[in-house]
């Protein structure tokens, strides 16, 4: 019998993971494993960096040790993963939610899975259950790799997320066992019972985090993880995440957003764009860019209204991930905790052009600077929860 890596996982918030055809009918084996490479690059980049003198170098390493792990379709000789993973969902339920999403639920939803008129983009989602992950090591895993395999698992129950909006905290994943058939009882990975022991957890991962800004989203020594709050209640949890990022975020109509007074934290970025609908280049992508692109506007009060969309202007890559990533945790004993992660790096290569589009036939880029990114508008942000707890 080959040893084995087990690993349950509750399935905490709707998730929108979807066939061909965007309808939800099952997990895949695939989805799983691209988040587990996910999370396995994010915290294996430290470790492999240090070893090297140059990013590229450390690149062209994080990718062969890829491949010889997770297999590889364009390696000859290596393209045979040394893990075998099978997923097995139980009791998964089908559906949407009964209940009309609340307007910070609605926030994190946009456009692409909710509109106000239309309703949901999908006609169902994995409402709830478990999928059990079974990882079946071939012989001549290395002792190390078996850990990096334990360590992948835990970051996607801990942090992670799967199908669409996942960093949005949609289809949240929390790990409720980990075992290994080769581990005695005293010896299994851990599975935190609380904060302070994700606390404890994580920081033994940040060893080997470096000091650098990496190229692509991993950990570092300027990660910073949150609990944002804790809660019984995973949708209230995800909702004050919601009106908390829409509150910050945005401008408002007549001075109010859903109901509440308009903060208004971001003016230039307002007058800027607004400035672009009416023929004036801009100097350098809105501050609040940094929560990802496309970054779109949509000024109401102009007759006739105006609409803004900016993005990377490179077609195989006119998208940029929010570096900010939303989890609705729940702990073994029933607690629920809005878990977020903050993973700055390298945001666009430098140079690269950032496209405003006022109208349909119309658009104006200008060229990116790393200068241009704040990371303290994303730390204001996590800032606001007054429950907050710093765990990394």
């Amino acid at each position: 019998m080959p040893e084995k890596i087990t690993a349950r996982y509750r399935i905490t918030t709707p998730m929108f993971i979807g066939d061909a055809a965007q309808q939800a009918s099952g997990i895949s084996p695939a989805a799983v494993k691209g988040a587990l490479r996910f999370w396995w690059r994010a915290l294996n980049w430290g470790r492999i960096r240090q070893a090297k003198d140059s990013d590229s170098s450390a690149l062209q390493q994080l990718h062969k040790e890829e491949s010889e792990l997770f297999g590889s379709a364009a390696d000859q000789g290596e393209g045979q993963a040394k893990a075998f993973i099978r997923v097995k969902p139980e009791n998964l339920k089908y559906g949407l939610p009964k209940e009309q999403p609340t307007s910070g639920i609605q926030y994190l939803l946009g456009q692409g899975l909710y509109h106000f008129r239309n309703g949901y983009g999908r006609t169902s989602a994995v409402l709830s259950g478990h999928i059990q992950l079974e990882m079946a090591l071939k012989p001549g895993v290395s002792a190390a790799q078996t850990q990096q395999l334990v360590q992948a698992a835990q970051a996607l129950g801990l942090l992670g997320a799967l199908g669409s909006r996942a960093r949005k905290g949609f289809g949240s994943l929390a790990l409720e066992s980990l075992e290994c058939s080769f581990a005695s009882a005293d010896k299994l990975p851990a599975v935190p019972q609380n904060p302070p022991e994700l606390k404890q957890l994580l920081a033994s991962w940040s060893k080997a985090f470096t000091d650098s800004l990496p190229p692509f989203s991993a950990f570092s020594t300027q990660t910073r993880v949150d609990v944002s709050s804790i809660s019984g209640n995973a949708t209230e949890l995800q909702e004050l995440a919601g009106h908390e990022m829409q509150l910050y975020r945005s401008w408002g109509r007549n001075g109010r957003v859903s109901g509440y007074p308009a903060e208004r934290n971001f003016p230039n970025d307002h007058d800027d764009v607004l400035d672009v609908s009416n023929n004036i280049t801009p100097q350098a992508m809105p501050e609040r860019g940094v929560f990802g692109l496309p970054h779109n506007y949509f000024f109401s009060s102009q007759i006739p209204s105006v609409k803004v969309d900016i993005a990377p202007k490179e077609a195989s890559r006119n998208r940029r991930a929010s570096p900010l990533l939303i989890h609705i945790h729940r702990f073994p004993n029933g607690s629920h905790c809005l878990v977020q992660l903050l993973l700055p790096a390298t945001f666009l290569p430098e140079g690269e052009k950032i496209e405003f589009k006022p109208k349909p036939g119309r658009a104006v880029d200008i060229p990116f600077t790393q200068t241009q990114i704040n990371w303290d508008t994303l730390h204001q942000y996590l800032d606001r929860f007054s429950q907050r707890e710093r765990v990394l």
